[in-house]
């Protein structure tokens, strides 16, 4: 099978000016960059007093090293507001992983998914296998389910955990029950499945490795059930410097080689290109700028981590 390699960036909404005729990337708040294509005007020909001939433009030729909008996931924080730009996949915050679909054990809320869902679906990011290309992130244990109540804590209206669940078997009905709502038919298969939010960083996840495999593990027959959906690792974050997390390829590859190839179809991470307030912000090929000193409040370019990041999954058994 083609492993894939998911790259969702978040970014701080920045201010910029294209330059005249030509198209700037943009970056916009917890998402992706992208060119954005320039529909060429009409040129109005007079060729009489009282008669216009409207004559287009002959389109600019597209460069055939042009990456196309449909290489890149975005992740929009809130489902009222979605992007207004062109991009392949649409992902979501941690808001709505296990704590927030099952607050009680056995009662699954899917509301915000399908408000996602449905959004992806009305901007056409549906195929005609009615697959929508949608990243879910599964895991964040809700407090009735955790194997250590310490590690609970309150977030966005909610209460979530960053340990296991105390019986895997709560977990595997989870995904199950996930896995049977976006079945196709009442709802559109879903395209990707994280494992897990961003488990290089204390405050999403405090278990173990061979705890987050063994999740991996009892997933992976649930989400390959549906022949439409990829189980993706979970995700690292990239982002550099005073936070701590520039070891993330090697935490990547320990997950790997402790077990987590064998339950991937890909592998995901989460890039910061620089913090809030740097101007002029970075775009997403560039690894500083003057407001930042490269890894000390700019943390390195998407073509920086993915190159790192595809390394690591190539070494360690989702090469594709």
């Amino acid at each position: 099978m083609r492993k894939i390699l998911l790259v969702i960036l978040t970014l701080t909404l920045a201010s910029c000016t294209p330059r005249a005729g030509r198209a700037e990337a943009q970056p916009t708040e917890a998402g992706q960059s992208v060119v954005p294509t320039i529909a060429s005007p009409l040129n109005t020909i007079t060729s009489s007093p009282t008669a216009n001939v409207a004559v287009p433009t002959v389109p600019t030729p597209i460069d055939p090293n042009t990456i196309p909008a449909s290489f890149f996931a975005m992740n929009t924080v809130n489902p009222d507001d979605y992007p207004k730009l062109t991009f392949g996949t649409l992902s979501h915050p941690e808001v709505g992983a296990w704590a927030w679909v099952e607050k009680t054990k056995g009662v699954y809320d899917f509301s915000l998914f399908d408000h996602y869902v449905s959004d992806a679906v009305a901007h056409g990011l549906e195929d005609s296998t009615n697959t929508v290309n949608v990243a879910i992130t599964l895991g964040e244990t809700p407090p009735w389910a955790t194997s250590d109540p310490s590690s609970c804590k309150p977030r966005h209206d909610n209460t979530f955990c960053s340990s296991g669940p105390a019986n895997i078997q709560d977990w595997a009905d989870f995904v199950k029950a996930m896995l049977s709502h976006y079945n196709g038919v009442t709802e559109p298969h879903v395209r990707y499945y994280e494992l897990w939010n961003e488990v290089d960083n204390p405050p999403f996840y405090s278990g173990t490795i061979p705890e987050l495999v063994n999740l991996a593990k009892t997933a992976y027959p649930s989400v390959h059930a549906d022949s439409h959906s990829m189980f993706l690792t979970p995700s690292v974050t990239l982002s550099s410097g005073g936070s701590g997390n520039d070891n993330s390829p090697a935490w990547m590859a320990k997950y790997l080689d402790a077990g987590g190839t064998r339950y991937a179809d890909g592998g995901a991470f989460h890039e910061y290109i620089a913090g809030g307030g740097v101007k002029p912000y970075p775009m997403p090929e560039q690894d500083f700028t003057s407001g930042c000193v490269e890894y000390k409040g700019c943390w390195g370019s998407v073509i920086t981590w993915a190159n790192a990041m595809r390394q690591v999954f190539d070494q360690h058994g989702l090469a594709g």
